[in-house]
């Protein structure tokens, strides 16, 4: 089969036992996360994967020529691109290793390297602070105290409500203990009547309000 002009392979002047050689290209490519799958005296072949989701497969050779003994690598399947990543860290591996200082080179992958990362999505609001459109120094104001004795009656009035022994006064009397602001932000009315309703709603600024206080306490 005809090489195309991206698999042509690539070669590197080496030198040593052939065994060592292959050794530390298997070391090498083990690195990078390749899986050897065959070995033989003078060849070893691995796919590696990147964690950009790339594959590629690789087979390393050594031959002689009439200059001496040399490694080529070959791209034999998968991303041309992640290939050419491949051979330059092999190659980068092999010179440092005929120095004697094989480690001295970082991680070969890493995430974006080959493959844009996505742009992050925007950060979520806290769970625990609600999302106020107020000034939350309306709150503030409030105070946590009051905030907290209005709640203890609120669960009574709540309670006189389901019973039906609350009259509609008395109710809009409570309700107006709120901040008008709050109000005005939770779309409450102090001239809604006595209704359950109307006391879920009053629960729902409750529980925003002691959240944004016991988050800034």
């Amino acid at each position: 089969m005809a090489l195309t002009s991206d698999s042509i392979p690539m070669s590197m002047r080496v030198s040593g036992e052939p065994t060592e050689i292959l050794a530390a290209v298997g070391r090498c490519l083990e690195r990078m996360g390749g899986q050897l799958q065959t070995i033989s005296f003078f060849s070893t072949t691995s796919c590696v994967e990147h964690p950009d989701g790339l594959l590629v497969k690789v087979k390393a050779k050594l031959y002689v020529d009439d200059k001496g003994l040399a490694l080529e690598v070959q791209r034999r399947s998968g991303d041309a691109v992640l290939f050419t990543v491949v051979y330059t860290y092999v190659a980068k591996f092999m010179r440092n290793w005929q120095q004697g200082f094989p480690d001295l080179l970082g991680q070969p992958f890493h995430l974006g390297q080959i493959m844009p990362c996505p742009a992050p999505r925007p950060a979520s609001p806290p769970c625990d602070v609600p999302p106020l459109a107020l000034d939350e120094s309306v709150f503030v104001a409030w105070g946590l105290d009051e905030l907290q004795s209005f709640g203890v009656d609120h669960a009574d009035v709540t309670q006189a409500v389901r019973k039906g022994s609350l009259d509609n006064k008395a109710f809009r009397a409570h309700v107006a203990r709120v901040p008008r602001a709050i109000l005005d932000e939770y779309k409450v009315s102090v001239r809604m009547p006595a209704t359950l309703t109307a006391c879920e709603k009053i629960d729902d600024l409750i529980a925003d309000g002691f959240a944004l206080l016991s988050a800034k306490g």
